[in-house]
């Protein structure tokens, strides 16, 4: 089942909490209202009754005939009073037939007065009988009005409930809207931070509540450049250290290898390991120095860059046959130190780790220029291509001599300069497949 996000979640229940407060007050007010106002017109309609009756009894005792008794009553509201005498119905209207008031209600009206609410054709009235000296007295009043009124107020209870619900809704996503600010703000800038942009910092709420939130990221982010810069000026001293006798000990064995032609078999052997392991260390070093150099806010200087031109001229110093070039000629507006870069460490990588180039192919679309490496080699495990990038990372399979696995790493610090993208997978055809996706244009 899927699970709702915190904002959805806290609207919710903002709406539900509002809606079932308004309905219960809604519900008590239309209870209170209906009591109140049936009550009132009982009592009225009561009271108007035994007036009623009074006056028709007085009306008899004087000598008036049934008729002429009620004729004295004056109708108000659409009342409709009646008279029996000796089983005999005299009314004025005929709105409410007598024989459609109900025996059991006549005969209580008889001995001590009553009064009962009935429906006669679809319409309600309150019936209310009082006995008299002469005869039944019997006044109908029509409850169409209240029960029209009672009515509206409810319908109007329910649009006022249904809005307060809705009223409910949007404040709860006001509130969490400005609760939900800072934690926005928080995953913006981690995200920031894991990209590679260590300046970035959250600002102040002004809430007492929510400003630690800030602080601790900023706290952290501090922590984490402070380290990172400590890093690079660790490796870069190391690096620019070592570099002395690092020379001086390539010096002495470039000498050794020229004269190990004149040795024996055996020395000149070892004088060649020798050789291979300080090119190596001397590959690293300067490898060392240039991750510890590189950082996300390099400046860029851009310029029309031919992507075909820039990829012969590495290819041939590479000694890669420029047959396996195809594609377009593409001219983007990008820097061009950056992005050959990152051309050449793919090829070196191919040639020392991938048995060789197989294609590099140019490809365009509206939005970026991508360059396609494929090699020749047994390809790249799911496994390793996570990881690919990271410094000092190689393949159960690379020779230990060709490098200390820092060409990727450079590569893709390199293509982040320039907003670039890079990428590894395995080819149709087998080998590693490397793309390169370049934008057409970066902003100064």
């Amino acid at each position: 089942m899927r699970s709702f996000g915190l904002r959805v979640r806290v609207v919710v229940n903002f709406a539900i909490l509002s809606l079932a407060v308004a309905a219960a007050v809604s519900g008590a007010t239309y209870v209170i209202a209906s009591w109140y106002l049936s009550g009132e017109r009982s009592d009225s309609a009561l009271t108007r009754a035994s007036l009623d009756a009074r006056a028709v009894n007085s009306a008899l005792a004087a000598g008036s005939t049934p008729g002429e008794a009620l004729g004295v009553i004056p109708v108000v509201d659409g009342s409709q009073p009646m008279l029996r005498v000796g089983g005999t119905w005299f009314t004025s209207t005929v709105a409410v037939p007598p024989d459609s008031l109900p025996a059991d209600l006549l005969a209580q009206a008889e001995a001590e007065g009553a009064q009962q609410r009935i429906d006669v054709a679809g319409e309600p009235y309150l019936v209310i009988g009082l006995p008299t000296s002469r005869g039944l007295f019997v006044e109908v009043f029509p409850l169409r009005t209240l029960d029209r009124t009672l009515v509206i107020g409810g319908w109007g209870l329910v649009v006022m409930t249904i809005f307060a619900g809705a009223l409910g809704a949007l404040l709860g996503w006001y509130s969490v809207r400005r609760l939900l600010v800072p934690v926005d703000q928080l995953g913006d800038g981690a995200r920031s931070l894991a990209a590679g942009d260590l300046d970035v910092r959250l600002p102040a709420a002004g809430d007492p509540d929510l400003d630690p939130i800030a602080i601790a990221f900023n706290d952290m982010a501090d922590s984490v450049q402070t380290r990172i810069a400590r890093e690079q000026r660790f490796a870069a001293n190391v690096s620019h250290e070592l570099r002395s006798p690092v020379t001086a000990i390539s010096g002495v064995t470039e000498l050794l290898e020229e004269r190990s032609t004149a040795m024996d078999p055996n020395d000149a052997s070892i004088v060649g390991h020798l050789a291979r392991q300080v090119r190596r260390l001397s590959r690293m070093l300067i490898d060392l120095l240039e991750v510890s150099r590189m950082t996300a806010s390099q400046s860029v200087e851009i310029e029309p860059v031919d992507i075909a031109r820039m990829l012969t001229q590495i290819l041939q110093q590479h000694g890669v046959d420029l047959a396996l070039l195809t594609g377009e000629r593409p001219v983007v507006r990008t820097d061009g130190r950056h992005l050959e870069r990152v051309f050449d460490n793919i090829v070196r990588n191919a040639e020392s780790h991938g048995a060789g180039l197989r294609s590099v192919e140019i490809l365009s679309d509206p939005d970026t220029v991508s360059v396609r490496f494929r090699d020749s080699g047994p390809g790249i495990d799911e496994e390793l291509a996570k990881r690919l990038f990271e410094p000092f990372v190689r393949g159960d399979k690379a020779d230990p001599s060709s490098g200390a696995g820092l060409g990727m790493a450079i590569a893709l610090e390199h293509a982040g300069v320039i907003h670039a993208t890079l990428e590894v997978g395995r080819a149709a055809e087998g080998g590693a497949q490397f793309v390169v996706s370049i934008p057409w244009e970066i902003a100064a």
